[in-house]
């Protein structure tokens, strides 16, 4: 891992200066960092994130990335605390204020759920990967871990001179980012923010900043989800529902 490595020129100018001095395999291995603190982050806490908070510190500066300083205040509570804050945001079930899956919004994706989970798995098995068992392939834990995993093999490409497949990953990632995680993870940390406290709080301003500058580093446009799309797809899914309670009686017969 050394290779990857690499060093770099730090400097008091402007980010776009500082991430054209990284040579491309060092750039890919730092945001692979901040990436996988995020993952890790808004996944159920399983193991400190204490040595993951390190790194992606690191990569911020290394970046240049003006959310460097701010980073400092998020530092991550122990686990048991973790654990408690997890569940009293996200409970056992889907909060309606911030839901943390991409197919909870808008219209047109809420009646092509299952299509969007299929292609997002196809997507994941393309490069070789599956979610876990029993974890759902639109988590934003998962797609931010998927974003992880394409800059963590871009770098490992270029440190090995397959310019051929880190250029597969950098394509993977544009995609990734314009189709699926960069329209509504903004919304979503957007909502989480205004809804939830401490820890979470200051993660979903983090992820919601490091997420616009990734969207301007990589050229995207990905179509941005706004707070009426949620609501509506939120309103179609519970007519949907009351319409197949409503035809239960008919269905069971006398």
């Amino acid at each position: 891992m050394s290779d990857l490595s690499g060093t770099t020129t730090r400097s008091s100018g402007p980010a776009s200066a500082l991430l054209a001095a990284l040579p491309p395999a060092d750039e890919a291995l730092t945001r692979s960092d901040v990436y996988l603190f995020l993952a890790r982050g808004f996944a159920y806490p399983q193991q400190p994130l204490d040595a993951a908070y390190q790194r992606a510190r690191d990569a911020l500066a290394a970046l240049g990335a003006p959310q460097t300083t701010a980073f400092d205040a998020l530092a991550p509570p122990p686990p048991e605390r973790l654990e408690q804050a997890f569940l009293a945001t996200f409970t056992h079930t889907t909060p309606n204020e911030f839901p943390p899956y991409e197919t909870q919004y808008g219209r047109a994706i809420l009646f092509q759920q299952p299509h969007a989970l299929a292609e997002l798995a196809a997507l994941y098995r393309a490069f070789g990967l599956a979610p876990a068992r029993g974890e759902r392939s639109d988590h934003v834990a998962t797609e931010l871990e998927f974003m992880y995993f394409l800059c963590y093999k871009e770098a490992f490409a270029r440190v090995a001179g397959n310019l051929v497949g880190a250029e597969r990953c950098r394509e993977g990632e544009h995609h990734f980012l314009e189709r699926h995680l960069g329209p509504w993870a903004p919304l979503f940390f957007r909502r989480l923010r205004g809804h939830a406290e401490g820890f979470y709080a200051d993660l979903a301003a983090l992820a919601a900043a490091w997420l616009a500058q990734e969207i301007e580093r990589l050229g995207v446009r990905p179509t941005l989800l706004m707070e009426e799309d949620l609501l509506a797809a939120q309103r179609l899914e519970q007519a949907l529902d009351r319409a197949s309670q409503a035809a239960a009686p008919c269905e069971e017969g006398p």
